[in-house]
């Protein structure tokens, strides 16, 4: 096979991903929401993180057995080493599964440590494992463009608190991802490969706010979605 083959079987199969955990988890209705530029980004030019990530999708929310969960996230980790981050996400996402603000908590407050780790403490953890790494391109997002997904975050924060209501699997997991990049906003860090790459458990969380809620959030997100649009085809053009 050609490298373009390749590459086209590798984007297929991630968007067939994202497709199936959608449509399985929230319905058909909800598919066209995966149109957004970061998805389409995701899938044509981060092609290693995408093949990782639509692996241990596969695994991760505990339908396969530790076993083959085991073997796939070790395959996964040698595609990028960024799956580690996830994998932590994701044990956290089983840990704290209990309906109190404590878990909110503690779910936030691992987002957070992995948002330093990977920016302020980078260099110092790269220099400890011997890791030449120095040279970083600046891909840090405004606040604006990240601000809708800094109010899901509060509106899931909103809900542990106050609503005796049982969060899933994808709304923890979502709350991790989103407290990075919370806190990336102010350290800098690099927050949209984290978006696309946890978008099926981001839509999956909204729907899980439930009720009046759950459609406040969407009808904000499909004209934050149109602006994303607009913005991108601007710095394309």
């Amino acid at each position: 096979m050609s490298a373009d083959q390749i590459f086209f079987l590798i984007t297929t199969f991630i968007l067939w991903r994202f497709s199936f955990d959608v449509l399985t988890k929230i319905g058909w209705q909800y598919l066209p929401l995966l149109i957004n530029p970061l998805v389409v980004n995701f899938a044509f030019s981060q092609l290693r993180t995408a093949l990782a990530i639509a692996l241990i999708s596969f695994v991760w929310r505990g339908q396969r057995g530790i076993g083959l969960t085991v073997v796939i996230y070790i395959l996964a980790t040698t595609i990028h080493t960024a799956m580690i981050i996830f994998l932590i996400c994701h044990i956290a996402s089983h840990l704290f599964k209990n309906n109190n603000y404590f878990n909110f908590l503690a779910l936030a407050s691992i987002g957070a440590a992995i948002a330093i780790a990977i920016g302020p403490l980078r260099e110092m953890i790269l220099s400890t494992i011997n890791d030449r790494r120095t040279d970083y391109l600046d891909m840090a997002s405004s606040a604006a463009y990240l601000s809708f997904w800094i109010l899901l975050l509060l509106f899931h924060g909103v809900i542990f608190k106050f609503r005796n209501r049982i969060m899933s699997l994808d709304a923890r997991y979502s709350i991790t991802i989103l407290s990075i990049v919370a806190i990336n906003i102010l350290t800098g860090g690099y927050s949209t490969r984290f978006i696309a790459a946890s978008f099926p458990s981001l839509l999956i969380s909204m729907k899980d706010l439930g009720g009046n809620r759950s459609r406040m959030i969407f009808s904000i997100f499909i004209p934050y979605t149109i602006i994303l649009w607009m913005y991108w085809f601007r710095i394309l053009g």
